[in-house]
């Protein structure tokens, strides 16, 4: 998915990549299905598994929750979502030896 404020960028946007994702969006409605709203973000967040990569100045996934900064490149920031942000501990042995093993 490619998240902008799509309605306000067809108003404003000069000859740039977004234009010609929602001109291109115009033509095939399957790939306009790609072009959301930053509000997906927020349930998304409540999915583990699901990913989100912007721009470093970009801060629309700070503050939402489930959404946990993954990683920080030069540029841009890789952000992760979920209950794979807890990773599970080991089970513990509970005392249990090796069978012939006295304790």
């Amino acid at each position: 998915m490619v998240l902008d404020d799509w309605p306000a960028l067809r108003q404003r946007a000069g000859d740039n990549w977004q234009r010609e994702l929602f001109e291109g969006a115009d033509f095939d409605a399957q790939a306009a299905k790609v072009l959301q709203s930053p509000q997906v973000l927020a349930p998304a967040g409540a999915a583990a598994g699901n990913w989100f990569v912007a721009p470093a100045d970009n801060k629309m996934a700070e503050g939402l929750a489930g959404w946990k900064l993954f990683y920080q490149g030069a540029g841009w920031v890789l952000y992760q979502s979920g209950s794979a942000l807890a990773p599970e501990s080991p089970k513990a042995a509970e005392h249990k030896g090796l069978p012939g093993c006295k304790h």
